[in-house]
């Protein structure tokens, strides 16, 4: 995972995961929904960030397949998510190997992060191996990554347009 060294204040963060990364996350992600609602309102998410993170991973791993990066546009300056960058140009050939490009605002990646905690600490270690295929050092090295490649956020209540997906 590499995070854009390159960035003003102003601009997008973008985070950069392999294949693998993502499939890492995903596979947590789909536990999200085991979480109870009590759960979820004791670290500040509610069933409606888990509904958008789900159809949000869900629709990049649809069209993961031959990609060689997910390319993840962080913007804590909007109330909205960025716009999507624009589609790769060239051939078809090589747009399949062209990343894929998601959109997504700081307080709802800070909510995938806690989700992603919380589902590890909820299954413990046997159930999350048997649910996810991945043990727990294999899960926390891609979320230790995602959290420390972030830039710190202000909760700031926004529910809609927090992600896109190109």
């Amino acid at each position: 995972m590499i995070l854009n060294s390159n960035q003003s204040d102003r601009d997008p963060v973008i985070l950069r995961l392999s294949p693998e990364q993502f499939e890492v996350l995903f596979q947590v992600a789909k536990e999200f929904r085991s979480l109870p609602d009590l759960r979820l309102a004791a670290i500040g998410v509610t069933s409606d960030d888990v509904d958008r993170l789900l159809e949000f991973v869900r629709s990049i791993r649809r069209r993961i397949e031959g990609v060689s990066q997910i390319q993840l546009h962080v913007d804590l300056d909007k109330t909205d998510a960025p716009p999507p960058p624009d589609a790769p140009a060239g051939s078809a050939e090589s747009q399949a190997s062209a990343p894929i490009h998601g959109a997504v605002t700081g307080r709802l990646l800070a909510s995938w992060e806690r989700l992603l905690d919380a589902a590890i600490v909820s299954l413990g270690p046997r159930e999350l191996f048997l649910r996810t295929g991945y043990d727990e050092p294999e899960i926390r090295q891609v979320t230790v990554q995602l959290a420390r490649r972030r830039p710190p956020t202000a909760e700031s209540g926004v529910r809609d347009g927090d992600m896109t997906a190109e």
